[in-house]
C-alpha cells in the first residue's frame, strides 16, 4: 500500500531521500508551529506553566473551559486552530483511543491527485497553515504493518470559529466516525519508508 504526503522543508538538508525511514514523533510539525507560536500554557488548577507531554497526558481529563483558558496567550490564528485541534484531540481521547492522534500523525492521501489538492490547498490557504517553509515535496510512502491509519474528510475542521462549545463537539465527533464530507484526509501514526519522490 503506498500513501502520498506532503512535506514541508525550510532548508534542502531537510528534503527526504528514497530508503528514508521516518517515525511519527511526539507532534507533528503543524502542530509544533502552533505550540511554538502560543506565547504560554499555564495549569488551571495551579497557574503554572508545564510542558507539553504534560499536557497532552493529561488532556483528556481536562474541562472544555480549561483548555480555552490555557490558549488565551495565543497568537489569534494559532489560538483559534489550536483550540479546535485540541478540542478534536480530546474528543478522540475519550471516544477513539486508538485511532491515530491529529497532533502527531502524518497528514496523507491515498491518491495523488488526492495529494496534488492538497498541496494547492495549503499553498493557496496561509491561514490554515501559518508557519512557513520554503519549499514542498510530494513523498510517496510505505506504511509498516503495524501504522495506524484512519481515513475521514476535512469538512469538520472549517468553518468553526462561531460555534458553540457543544457545537464544535459534535464537530469533532463527526471527524473521528468519517461522517463528515470534504476532501479526503488520512491520518498516519507509525513508521513509513520513503519509496519515491515527485
Amino acid at each position: 500500500m503506498s500513501i502520498f504526503h506532503i512535506h514541508k522543508f525550510k532548508t534542502a538538508k531537510e528534503k527526504w531521500v528514497v530508503g528514508r525511514e521516518i517515525i511519527t514523533g511526539k507532534t507533528n510539525p503543524y502542530h509544533d508551529g502552533l505550540k511554538d507560536n502560543c506565547l504560554s500554557f499555564t495549569n488551571a488548577d495551579d497557574g503554572e506553566k508545564v510542558t507539553f507531554d504534560y499536557f497532552f497526558s493529561h488532556l483528556a481529563k481536562m474541562q472544555s473551559k480549561q483548555i480555552v483558558d490555557l490558549v488565551t496567550a495565543a497568537q489569534a490564528t494559532a489560538k483559534e486552530n489550536y483550540h479546535r485541534e485540541l478540542l478534536f484531540e480530546k474528543v478522540r481521547a475519550e471516544n477513539a483511543p486508538d485511532l491515530p492522534s491529529r497532533l502527531k500523525c502524518l497528514y496523507a492521501s491515498e491518491s495523488f491527485a488526492g495529494i496534488n489538492g492538497w498541496l494547492k490547498f495549503v499553498q493557496d490557504n496561509s491561514r490554515c497553515h501559518p508557519f512557513e517553509r520554503t519549499g514542498y515535496e510530494i513523498v510517496e510512502l510505505r506504511p509498516s504493518a503495524n501504522t495506524k491509519i484512519f481515513k475521514t474528510q476535512d469538512g469538520a475542521l472549517w468553518g468553526v470559529e462561531n460555534l458553540s462549545e457543544a457545537e464544535l463537539i459534535e464537530r469533532a465527533k463527526s471527524y473521528w466516525s468519517a461522517s463528515c464530507v470534504g476532501m479526503e484526509e488520512l491520518l498516519l501514526e507509525g513508521q513509513y519508508v520513503v519509496v519515491n519522490v515527485f
